[in-house]
């Protein structure tokens, strides 16, 4: 398992996608081949890599040898490598393992076509400090001998609506009776919007 990581915070909650590709290529002069599976792409987001993380499993198909053109980047980037999450349905799935009997300190795992995502911990994408990048040898037989490569993480439809958040407070002096406070707050569920 090798791994690469970053630690800024800063918050997805704002955006509808988590994208990147991904490229398994294999040495010419390997000892042995690498087959579709043989190695998966562990992607991580959360407040740690320990205890609070969404996790995405993606098995890599292999580019195999060749010189490609342009016209072919489908060849070395293929979309079956390619991570591309909902952030809603990350949400939504925090949501099915919440109201399941499945706790926090278990993982919980959904499989989401060809990808598997799992779940451990409360992670919150609005307070995000970390992204870990890594690999896995799902061919516990032998050693690969290969070459992951990876390009573009970014995160895509940016949230644009509109959103308001209010706060009151009125405090009354009622003479000798005392003091009356009264307070109260409203916003919207969808947008972003502080006080």
């Amino acid at each position: 398992y090798q791994c690469d990581w970053s630690s800024d915070v800063c918050s997805s909650d704002l955006y509808g996608k988590i994208k990147m590709f991904a490229h398994l290529d294999q040495p010419v002069n390997a000892l042995r081949n690498i087959n579709d599976g043989d190695v998966s792409l562990i992607f991580r987001i959360g407040q740690d890599f320990l205890y609070n993380f969404y996790e995405v499993k993606i098995p890599l198909k292999r580019t195999p040898q060749g010189c490609y053109t342009k016209a072919q980047s489908d060849k070395v980037w293929p979309d079956s490598n390619m991570l591309d999450i909902n952030i809603a349905d990350l949400i939504a799935m925090k949501v099915r393992r919440n109201n399941s009997t499945t706790g926090v300190s278990n993982i919980y795992r959904e499989q989401f076509g060809h990808k598997t995502i799992s779940i451990f911990g409360n992670p919150n994408l609005g307070e995000v400090r970390g992204v870990l990048v890594g690999v896995e040898n799902t061919n516990n037989d032998f050693p690969i001998e290969g070459e992951v490569w990876i390009n573009e993480l970014r995160l895509s439809e940016i949230n644009e609506v509109g959103a308001y958040a209010a706060l009151g407070r009125v405090d009354i002096q009622l003479a000798d009776l005392g003091k009356l406070t009264v307070s109260a707050n409203m916003h919207t569920q969808i947008g972003r919007a502080h006080v």
